[in-house]
């Protein structure tokens, strides 16, 4: 049973890294559909997968915790894996409801104020989200265990995309790494996955 529940975190986390940049992409699509066509329902349908996602991640980091609880014995890092998802929703219900203000915006009112507000909370979370990243993977060079080979290059990814994250101005280039940390974390996974079949 919970080989099956790795293996589907496994590939939940590469579809999250085939995604990611792509989601971006769609962003800046939908923006020029909306004021090309006028058509603001269309921020639902980003709302929807903001949603989607969001269940996504926090079902990885989920499941990410228990392997470290069950499999290393590692509790360290729980507080912060419950900060990180923590911070993961309140930025998806944030992007809901800047999707639900453009939606608003489109039919004559004038959200601009509230927008502005919603934009620094949202760079504050992250600017969290970054700080727990990079203490989370220093944290995880205390395992006792290798992480089926991948302890060292997933720790030094993850501070990675902490450091584009705090730093606001390298955001652009945490893209590529939050992909390549999400294609590390499928490995640990389905790794994980094989290893349980075994015992």
């Amino acid at each position: 049973m919970i080989n099956k529940k790795y293996k589907m975190a496994g590939w939940l986390s590469i579809f999250v890294a085939i995604v990611f940049v792509p989601k971006f992409i769609l962003n800046f699509i939908i923006e020029v559909l909306v004021h090309k066509l006028h058509f603001p329902g269309i921020y639902l349908l980003d709302a929807f997968i903001v949603i989607v996602l969001t269940m996504v991640y926090v079902f990885l980091l989920l499941t990410l915790r228990q392997l470290l609880n069950e499999r290393y014995n590692f509790y360290e890092v729980d507080k912060l894996i419950t900060i990180s998802y923590s911070c993961l929703i309140a930025m998806g219900f944030i992007t809901i409801l800047d999707d639900l203000f453009k939606t608003v915006g489109l039919i004559g009112q004038d959200l601009s104020a509230l927008k502005i507000v919603l934009y620094a909370t949202f760079f504050s979370v992250m600017f969290i989200m970054g700080i727990v990243s990079i203490i989370f993977a220093i944290k995880l060079l205390h395992l006792k265990g290798d992480l089926f080979g991948m302890l060292k290059v997933y720790v030094y990814t993850t501070i990675a995309g902490g450091v584009c994250l705090v730093s606001i101005v390298l955001f652009p280039l945490s893209l590529i790494v939050v992909v390549a940390t999400y294609i590390l974390e499928g490995i640990i996974f389905l790794r994980a996955a094989e290893e349980a079949e075994f015992v």
